[in-house]
């Protein structure tokens, strides 16, 4: 590899526009026979991998220019133009019309027996070349000679940017070769996805087999992983998931210790249909790193699609002792609820269903019947931790649960249980629209639910299933609503 050429470094930063916005044009290419096609490719990605390399750079600003060919006619179609190598006149008027300082043009030669870059430097005000590049690339060292642009590049435009300038993207040139061709695949298989579906799933497919060259040839390349998990998540959105599995799969291979590739070989497994295969994917990425509580709350659905509930239930109770977020705990509850007692999760959620329907028309009874009765029918629940739950011993001393008196609904509730004030004996337990109404009002002053009449236990109804006056850190074998035993309020 030879030393960059640069005519005039310090001209080339003394602009009329910016000084650190650089418009830069897909390389051309030149070669002979076979390798035409690969040459191009290897171009004009050389200039997105300098774009991307300075991408959230606060001094340098590197903006790719798009050119398309228009025909002769208004009806005729216009062509994109993945490479070219324009002279400074022209380079100069596109920089211009991105409001660039410069423009950067290139061209790629390959012969049988050498290769070489040489790139230019235009000055958009004067439109004249600032600064030249010639690069001689010697076997093997194809990684080498984006990073040899960059550092002549900001050498060019004196000006110092936070970038990494030395570092390849890729250890070797055969990494760096199959990464180029992968993401020049890519760019194919978005521009077909609209016109002609089966050709963009043939270069997607073309995409993946070379990103997956890739990854194998360089584990270590942060690039190579970053660019395959972007392909991932995309064909998630388009369902070509089976398309992106072999690059995934072995980016997972040769870089065991990413927990992202395989949270997003996961994603793409679960999305397209197997749930085992995303069981293994996430159980690996939650060993390196552990989930959030909504993809445990992923994983235990998998587990039960894949017919295995009592790990699902295991999952769910560790996610309930740990976690913190009350949404995730009320989830992983009922989720652990329809596991244990699918019946009673249905009956639950038929009362809760009829008590928001009946509460409307001031008959909640319907939905407390439905509930109370589930709950005499039903055995004996245990609590294996008493902390904080003092309310549920007197409930279990023998036998199957009782419901509470009407007295004790309304001491409860803050009403009279006795006296000439009180609401009669059928109103308590009918729910009318007097007590219903009254006990609403008594439950808004005291800023408690509204819901409590409905489900005095405030555990499982689906309209008090998040309240705070649940004891978190009760784990039910055999869920079902808690009665709560009788003790007199003040």
């Amino acid at each position: 590899m030879t030393p960059p050429r640069s005519a005039d470094p310090a001209s080339a930063g003394s602009a009329s526009g910016g000084p650190g916005i650089v418009a830069v044009v897909p390389f051309g290419a030149v070669a002979e026979g076979d390798g035409r096609e690969r040459a191009g490719r290897w171009a004009r990605q050389l200039a997105r991998r300098l774009v991307d390399r300075f991408a959230g750079d606060p001094v340098l600003d590197l903006r790719p220019v798009f050119l398309v060919a228009m025909g002769r006619e208004p009806t005729d179609a216009g062509y994109l133009v993945f490479g070219s190598t324009p002279d400074a006149k022209l380079a100069a008027e596109y920089a211009r019309s991105m409001g660039a300082s410069h423009a950067l043009t290139g061209t790629y030669e390959e012969g049988p027996v050498s290769r070489r870059l040489a790139a230019s430097l235009v000055e958009a005000a004067a439109s004249r070349q600032a600064s030249s590049f010639t690069n001689e690339i010697a076997a093997d060292s194809l990684h080498e000679v984006e990073t040899a642009l960059a550092r002549w590049l900001v050498a060019a435009l004196g000006v110092a940017g936070d970038s990494d300038v030395s570092t390849p993207a890729a250890a070797n040139e055969d990494a760096y070769a199959a990464l180029l061709e992968a993401m020049d695949a890519q760019v194919d298989a978005t521009l077909l996805r609209r016109s002609d579906a089966a050709a963009a799933r043939d270069a997607l497919a073309r995409a993946a087999q070379r990103y997956a060259d890739a990854a194998r040839a360089d584990p270590r390349s942060a690039v190579i992983e970053e660019h395959i998990l972007v392909m991932g998540a995309e064909a998630i959105e388009t369902e070509d998931q089976q398309a992106v599995l072999p690059a995934l799969e072995a980016l997972t291979e040769a870089s065991p210790g990413s927990w992202r590739a395989h949270y997003i070989l996961g994603e793409v497994r679960r999305t397209a249909g197997d749930a085992s295969g995303a069981i293994v994917a996430f159980e690996h990425s939650d060993a390196l790193r552990p989930l959030r509580a909504a993809d445990v709350l992923t994983l235990a659905r998998l587990y039960v699609q894949a017919g295995a509930p009592a790990v699902a239930a295991s999952r769910l109770r560790r996610l309930i002792q740990t976690e913190t977020d009350a949404a995730a705990i009320a989830t992983a509850r009922r989720l652990r609820l329809g596991l244990v007692d699918p019946a009673l999760e249905r009956d639950l959620e038929e009362a809760g269903r009829i008590a928001v329907a009946g509460d409307a028309r001031g008959r909640p009874d319907r939905g407390r019947r439905r509930c109370r009765s589930r709950r005499r029918g039903r055995g004996r629940v245990r609590a294996r931790d008493r902390r904080g739950s003092r309310g549920l011993g007197g409930a279990f001393r023998s036998g199957a649960p009782r419901a509470p008196s009407w007295r004790y609904r309304l001491r409860r509730g803050g009403l009279p249980a006795r006296g000439r004030d009180r609401p009669r004996r059928g109103d308590a337990r009918r729910g009318s629209r007097a007590a219903v109404d009254q006990l609403k009002a008594q439950r808004a002053a005291a800023g408690s639910p509204s819901c409590a009449l409905v489900c005095a236990s405030m555990t499982f109804c689906a309209m008090c299933t998040g309240h705070s006056s649940y004891p978190s850190s009760i784990a039910v074998n055999v869920p079902r609503p808690p009665v709560m035993e009788r003790r007199s309020v003040a």
